[in-house]
């Protein structure tokens, strides 16, 4: 019996736009990047299976109604979410992940039950996006070991980079950065003297495919390269 080869991290991403609920509620999303509020989705998948079950609204924090409940929607059978920022004009926030989204995709396949006990997590499944006013970006998890070393070890110094960073962004929209400079300056701090595990994509305007944005470590100041995931 052949054994399949391992799915890829692109190929799972793909399964999102295979699905009509699914593209329906990223387009949906795109709606709401004008909103003071956070809106989502979140995943779960079928029984001993990455394939999409359920499609769950994700509820906003009871003491914070502009914000998301996300911690709700992990373990059990919760594989990923959808979910957008408040925008940028109104929040002065930066249309880029946050740390603590880094931390909701650890909590994800940390906490997800695969089905049995000896089941075998396959870590190319889990995923969050984030929708903004230009884009929808998804992070997953390319390098299990570089990940959970990195969450281990490099988390912390990483949320204070980031937060650092986005702090002395400008908050005067004329000013603002661009998308494109947001993206490296992320990528950047992700993937700081070592590798993170985690790769950043960006879907495509016509929802058929996803890029992976990269930047050459050697030359981080260098522009961030797409590599359409449908290319291997």
């Amino acid at each position: 019996e052949e054994i399949a080869p391992p799915k890829t991290p692109c190929e799972e991403l793909q399964k999102l736009l295979n699905n009509t609920e699914s593209v329906d509620a990223l387009t949906f999303l795109e709606g709401k990047t004008s909103e003071a509020k956070e809106y989502g989705f979140a995943y779960q998948a079928l029984p001993n299976s990455s394939d999409l079950d359920e499609l769950h609204p994700i509820e906003s924090l009871p003491n914070d109604p502009l914000k998301l409940h996300m911690e709700h929607y992990v373990g059990g059978n919760f594989i990923g979410a959808y979910h957008t920022h408040p925008d940028p004009a109104i929040s002065l926030g930066i249309p880029m992940f946050a740390a603590d989204d880094i931390k909701f995709l650890y909590k994800l396949a940390r906490l997800h039950s695969p089905g049995t006990l000896n089941s075998d997590k396959d870590y190319s499944v889990y995923f969050l996006t984030l929708t903004i006013e230009s884009a929808t970006y998804a992070i997953k998890i390319n390098d299990v070991v570089k990940f959970y070393d990195f969450m281990g070890n490099k988390y912390a110094s990483f949320k204070t980079r980031l937060e650092d960073k986005y702090a002395k962004m400008p908050d005067n929209l004329y000013l603002f950065p661009s998308q494109s400079f947001i993206e490296k300056e992320f990528l950047k701090i992700l993937n700081n003297k070592e590798q993170s595990g985690i790769g950043l994509y960006i879907l495509n305007d016509d929802k058929t495919n996803w890029d992976e944005l990269m930047i050459n470590p050697l030359f981080p100041n260098s522009n961030v390269k797409r590599k359409p995931c449908n290319i291997k």
